[in-house]
């Protein structure tokens, strides 16, 4: 899997949820990972790809990816540099409570 934060507070979760269903005697699911990361190339212009992954064994296999095209609209730029700035404020909150 990729490296960036969002996969590894995915991963986090992931664990946390797997460990909490093995002290509760809870059957596991089928866990899902993603990860985006974003690219801020100016205030209100971003690019991201991302990636889901399933189990596969004791691995995780890709799913399915996207990336941003280098011929998108500037709205849709323009809304990938606001989820950017989502993501962080909210990956913060929940890290910190701030």
């Amino acid at each position: 899997m990729p490296k960036p934060a969002a996969s590894a507070g995915n991963q986090a979760k992931l664990a946390a949820a797997a460990i909490l269903r093995a002290l509760t005697n809870s059957d596991l699911d089928h866990a899902r990972i993603a990860n985006t990361c974003w690219s801020l190339i100016a205030e209100d212009d971003g690019v991201k790809v991302g990636n889901t992954f399933a189990p596969a064994g004791s691995r995780f296999i890709q799913t399915s990816a996207s990336i941003s095209r280098v011929d998108e609209h500037h709205s849709l730029r323009l809304m990938t540099a606001r989820e950017a700035e989502g993501w962080y404020q909210h990956t913060v909150a929940e890290m910190f409570g701030a």
